[in-house]
């Protein structure tokens, strides 16, 4: 069945029982007017608005077909949005704009690139890549380079192993053991003449030679 643009329906209102004429045309423009989606096809958001994009109705919905930076001319978008293709654009009459909608497969606000700081690299272009890099870390020098460590086995402290980290638990144990052979006592105390040690236990004996400061060659005392 054709209807014509000037045919007449009847409508009642529910609230006062009232019958009023409403034509085919007004029917469209109510319907076009109203808060509902209607597709409306392919767009080039990189390319200012054409067609029926030009002057949409409430709710005209549009699929992005290129991927790049769009056009300003997409009023409510801000110009040079990136923008992927399948990212959708609804119009809003009120306030009259254009609504950016990224596409549901679009990771929108996936980190682009990683910078590393020291001691931190970031290799992304010979064997990971912009959106697999690959993150290692510097090793820890005594320099005072920072970095990565290893910590020290209890085999490695009593080897005295270099390059490795002991950590306070190893440290306690160290000191313990000290504590316990006398608290770091000196066990062993020898002299070079004119000093001679006796009693050589934890409490030496430590006394000057006799006679060690008596000249060999009384004339070379000063005169009285």
């Amino acid at each position: 069945m054709a209807l014509l643009n000037n045919d007449l329906l009847v409508i009642q209102r529910i609230a006062d029982q009232t019958h009023y004429k409403v034509t085919i045309e007004d029917l469209e423009q109510y319907i076009e007017a109203s808060p509902s989606v209607t597709f409306k096809g392919k767009v080039d958001l990189t390319a200012a608005p054409s067609g029926d994009a030009v002057t949409p109705n409430n709710g005209d919905l549009y699929i992005n077909d290129t991927q790049g930076a769009s056009n300003a001319a997409w009023t409510g978008i801000t110009a040079a949005t990136p923008v992927e293709i399948g990212d959708r654009v609804i119009w809003d009459s009120t306030p009259g704009e254009w609504i950016l909608i990224a596409d549901a497969g679009d990771p929108g606000g996936q980190v682009d690139s990683i910078v590393g700081q020291t001691p931190i690299n970031v290799d992304d272009t010979l064997v990971g890549s912009a959106t697999a890099p690959i993150i290692s870390i510097d090793d820890a020098t005594a320099a005072g380079q920072k970095g990565a460590v290893v910590i020290a086995s209890d085999a490695d402290v009593t080897n005295g192993t270099a390059g490795v980290v002991v950590t306070a638990n190893q440290l306690k144990a160290t000191n313990d053991a000290i504590s316990s052979a006398g608290g770091g006592t000196v066990t062993n105390v020898t002299g070079t003449a004119p000093i001679e040690v006796a009693q050589n236990t934890s409490t030496p004996v430590v006394s000057i030679k006799e006679d060690a400061f008596a000249p060999y060659d009384f004339s070379s005392l000063p005169a009285a």
